[in-house]
């Protein structure tokens, strides 16, 4: 096969008190942003969707998020799960295995980076902007 035929990527995890590798995984498109709560790996990718693996890091449940392209990064804590896209679009979801939207934001450029704390939102933009939503009911 050709090299652009095929392209993996994959996620490791390495542990560095004992010297080794602990599990890779074989990915279909290339993650953008891991996440780990117990007891779920949560990693979001360039198809604009998160898969969710079990302990065993094996796929447990594939999320279909929504997003028309790739989501740039992903921040998962016990208040919620919020995704931050390439098209614009930061999204806020449910933090558990079956989400559920609770809201969506479009911005003026793509989305970067994003983060959640303390009902506040917060994304950074391509356009060197970050952009701050507060009091948000989510929790």
């Amino acid at each position: 096969k050709q090299w652009y035929q095929r392209r993996v990527a994959i996620t490791a995890g390495y542990d560095r008190r004992m010297n080794k590798l602990l599990k890779r995984i074989r990915m279909e498109r290339i993650s953008s942003s891991i996440r780990f709560l117990e007891p779920y790996l949560w990693v979001a990718g360039y198809d604009g969707n998160i898969k969710c693996f079990n302990k065993d890091m094996k796929i447990m449940k594939k999320i279909e998020t929504g997003h028309t392209q790739p989501i740039m990064d992903m921040c998962h804590n016990m208040g919620a799960t919020v995704t931050a896209c390439k098209d614009g679009v930061v999204k806020i979801f449910s933090p558990n295995t079956s989400p559920v939207l609770w809201n969506s934001f479009t911005l003026d450029n793509s989305a970067s980076c994003v983060d959640y704390r303390k009902g506040i939102i917060m994304a950074g933009c391509c356009d060197s902007s970050v952009v701050f939503w507060k009091n948000i009911n989510v929790d």
